[in-house]
């Protein structure tokens, strides 16, 4: 839904979201050293995520980093990659109890 609404109806919200999301993660867990990032919209969150940071400074407790590097990839430069994982319901289903004939077989001491 995030590439939809950023990449053809031009709704620039999600990497808002982004941004927001890693300046929490770097209030809890240190700023990240290293940031890397390959795309036109990874640039543009990583200049959102500079510009919260700044906004910030100050109001957070100094942590002791414990992430050193982060790597961002825009989707536009990378769209094949989310299409061999199984991240639907169905996939994980299968991935973990497997799916025989249209049907799995649960077994009952995991639920």
């Amino acid at each position: 839904a995030s590439f939809r609404e950023f990449c053809l109806d031009g709704d620039p919200t999600s990497l808002h979201y982004a941004a927001k999301a890693l300046t929490q993660l770097q209030m809890i867990c240190g700023i990240i050293p290293r940031i890397y990032g390959k795309g036109a919209s990874a640039g543009q969150l990583f200049d959102l995520l500079v510009r919260m940071r700044r906004e910030s400074s100050g109001l957070e407790q100094p942590v002791k980093p414990q992430i050193d590097s982060l790597v961002i990839l825009d989707r536009s430069v990378d769209l094949l990659s989310t299409l061999p994982t199984q991240l639907t319901y169905e996939g994980l289903i299968d991935e973990l109890f497997g799916i025989q004939q249209s049907s799995v077989k649960l077994p009952a001491d995991k639920f």
